[in-house]
């Protein structure tokens, strides 16, 4: 089985991976057959290929992560992989004792050949920045996570998402530091003002950005 996670939400690309790692690891508690391969990290020097073409005798099933292989590995990496999965597609996809997942943070170039082949043959997802209604409802949907007796007024809602912005990892952080500080009550504008530090740089950009496309709404 073969995943391709990509988009400019980092952080709900990694939570969902982490997902998928959790499960796996239910079922191997020692980890012997997960591997990870950051492309981004250039100590790395073991080769993907030689645990995909490898079977592991003491884990049967593997769970194999490849962070940044398009964006941060060279060509004749990328060319290898290309080869690889034009090969052996098929009885990748087909392959219940293998996952593969792919993670690029950012949208890759579109024209690339091993975005085009991840795009054909993986299950993928572009896990894009949340905005307006779907950002609202991821923060209620953590707060809930948190604490299933908690909540956030309107108000409160608002005013987090001006402080913060659209960052689902520093938003996350602060959701549990208001969940803390409510400890099952309703989160209010008056927690919000106490506990979270607004990102003003952050707010300047958004609000040019609104005007420059003559959104008023927004920009007020």
């Amino acid at each position: 089985m073969i995943f391709f996670l990509y988009g400019e939400d980092s952080f709900r690309i990694s939570q969902k991976i982490g997902e998928i790692k959790n499960k796996f690891l239910a079922s191997d508690k020692s980890g012997s057959g997960l591997s990870i391969f950051d492309y981004g990290d250039k100590n790395n020097k073991q080769k993907i290929f030689d645990v995909l073409n490898t079977p592991n005798l003491l884990a049967p099933k593997r769970l194999v992560v490849a962070r940044g292989l398009i964006e941060m590995s060279d060509d004749s990496t990328k060319e290898e992989m290309l080869g690889y999965l034009e090969k052996h597609a098929k009885n990748l996809q087909e392959d219940k004792d293998l996952v593969i997942i792919f993670q690029e943070n950012g949208q890759p170039k579109k024209n690339g050949r091993l975005y085009k082949m991840l795009l054909k043959i993986a299950k993928s997802q572009n896990i894009e920045k949340l905005s307006g209604t779907k950002l609202s409802q991821w923060i209620v949907q953590k707060i809930k996570e948190r604490d299933p007796s908690g909540g956030i007024g309107k108000d409160a809602l608002e005013k987090l998402m001006a402080f913060v912005g659209d960052d689902t990892g520093l938003l996350d952080m602060e959701i549990q530091k208001l969940a803390n500080f409510a400890d099952g009550k309703i989160i209010q504008v008056e927690d919000v003002d106490v506990l979270v530090k607004a990102n003003i740089d952050t707010n300047i950009f958004n609000t040019i950005d609104a005007i420059a496309n003559n959104n008023k709404k927004e920009a007020l």
